[in-house]
């Protein structure tokens, strides 16, 4: 049913003298997409404010939830069953806990610099993102992919050595007899396997929101998140 507002801005625009009949029709539209809005989603809609905040909240919950296990390599997968099959299972086992940790370490950091990159989308017209389900996400991805990967070894390579992480690396390498030309660059690929993986966690989550609250905006529990994945149905 038509509200009392819209169904008055409607009459104000088609009854203006100096109108068009074209004209007409458009301003009484846009009139009635802003009445809506207001009326439906407490203010008027502002595109670009609501994808943020969507990415904003999503990346909160991204981080606030459990994080993924660390998707070790065949190598090392061989090399820790050979290890339990010679009852030294310890230093494997604490390995795979300190790449978990690792890659739990790494999550916010690159929700961070995720979330720094929502700003440099461009979001003039939400019709530009109507033609794939997770297009706003792609978007974002590409903005932020060149060069995040070697933004953020640094700092997660300290989280690493924080939580003893070479320490834990060497004991293993001892343990397991495996022979590795250079211990320091096999440990720095390890680094990065978290990093990548932490990466694909993050779009793969805020796509999987994406996909979800474009089937059916009233999943999302922020008005102005719902309004936005209304105007992309």
């Amino acid at each position: 049913m038509i509200s009392l507002s819209l169904r008055f801005a409607l009459v104000i625009v088609a009854f203006s003298p100096f109108a068009s009949a074209q004209g007409v029709f458009t301003k009484a539209i846009e009139q009635a997409r802003r009445v809506a809005d207001k009326e439906s989603f407490g203010g008027e809609l502002n595109f670009p404010d609501g994808v943020a905040r969507f990415f904003d909240l999503g990346l909160n919950e991204i981080t606030a939830a459990p994080a993924p296990v660390f998707q070790t390599t065949a190598g090392f997968v061989k090399w820790s069953d050979k290890m339990r099959s010679e009852g030294k299972s310890e230093p494997a086992f604490v390995l795979t806990a300190k790449l978990n940790q690792l890659l739990a370490d790494a999550l916010p950091q690159v929700a961070q610099s995720v979330r720094a990159g929502v700003v440099k989308l461009k979001l003039d017209s939400s019709t530009d993102f109507k033609a794939s389900p997770t297009a706003l996400v792609d978007a974002l991805r590409k903005v932020v992919s060149p060069g995040l990967k070697d933004q953020l070894r640094a700092g997660v390579a300290q989280a690493g050595e924080m939580a003893s992480l070479p320490a834990a690396f060497d004991a293993f390498i001892a343990a397991s007899g495996a022979k590795i030309s250079d211990p320091k660059a096999a440990l720095g690929l390890l680094v990065d396997q978290a990093v990548a993986q932490a990466i694909d966690h993050v779009f793969l989550q805020l796509a999987k929101q994406e996909t979800a609250y474009r089937a059916d905006p009233a999943r999302a529990t922020d008005k102005t998140v719902a309004g936005v994945f209304n105007t992309l149905k």
